[in-house]
């Protein structure tokens, strides 16, 4: 059986990391759902004291557990997934590029793009019996922002078609730009898309990662896909419980779809 997959989407700026650690601190044995660091990390048993403590005390102070993934990962999603594969790096290899920051932004997406990859398939093989929430999942890729609209709706419409689609998504928006590009601005790194921008070129890049996610968000949901909007304005912590309120009505089970849509919170905000 396929692993549930719930992904956290949105733009940059919008919230999606806060929320998604702030929402892993949060995690017990006995929650509902699960996130990749507990998937790809073995219990240690307490016959081995150091470990034992270590692996209690991140859980307990909310760190990584997990270091790295296995590159093998990547390459046998590539070669299971081989014309999803072929697609996105058709995409990446495109012809007419020849400015620096350009060239770098394919290697960074390129990179971005097989950590993904790893992660899927990990996530795959481990086959968790509780929904996997992860973050920059397949659905936020950068590649497919441009100033080409046509284009850019005929990218996402094969991507759409070939990616193993997500359980749900759980898409973190406001359409209080300007409180992005605050966000974007206060943070102490700023990605290589950014740099150099000022809040007019912030404010057309976040314009087009909402156009193009509100064609994504619904072709996922005439494919069957549960979408969860949070408003991005509201406190991390009453996000956070929002979330967790719709996790604690998913079941184990396929029949919990039917369930988690007709949720009053899943279309909060």
């Amino acid at each position: 059986m396929q692993p549930k997959i719930i992904e956290i989407a949105g733009p940059p700026g919008a919230g999606k990391s806060t929320i998604y650690h702030s929402l892993c601190r949060t995690w017990k044995p006995a929650s509902r759902w699960v996130y990749p660091d507990v998937v790809f990390t073995s219990k240690p048993r307490f016959v081995s004291t150091r470990k034992w403590m270590m692996y209690h005390l991140r859980m307990l102070l909310g760190k990584k557990l997990t270091k790295s993934i296995a590159v093998d990962y990547g390459l046998r999603f590539a070669t299971q997934q081989h014309e999803l594969a072929q697609f996105c790096w058709n995409i990446l290899c495109e012809e007419g590029i020849d400015d620096e920051i350009q060239i770098a932004k394919r290697f960074r997406s390129a990179y971005f793009l097989f950590t993904t990859f790893c992660h899927y398939q990990a996530i795959t093989e481990k086959s968790p019996s509780k929904p996997c929430i992860i973050e920059e999942g397949l659905l936020q890729k950068s590649f497919f922002i441009n100033d080409d609209e046509q284009r850019t709706n005929e990218l996402l419409e094969k991507y759409i078609s070939l990616i193993p689609l997500p359980y749900a998504v759980i898409y973190v928006n406001t359409p209080d730009i300007p409180e992005i590009i605050k966000r974007l601005r206060g943070r102490n790194k700023i990605i290589a898309s950014h740099l150099d921008k000022d809040d007019a070129a912030l404010e057309r890049d976040i314009q087009k990662w909402q156009h193009a996610f509100d064609g994504m968000l619904g072709r996922l949901q005439r494919a069957g896909v549960n979408i969860i909007r949070i408003n991005a304005r509201q406190p991390v912590k009453e996000n956070v419980a929002q979330i967790k309120e719709i996790l604690d009505h998913v079941k184990g089970d396929a029949s919990s779809i039917g369930s988690l849509r007709g949720n009053k919170v899943v279309t909060a905000g």
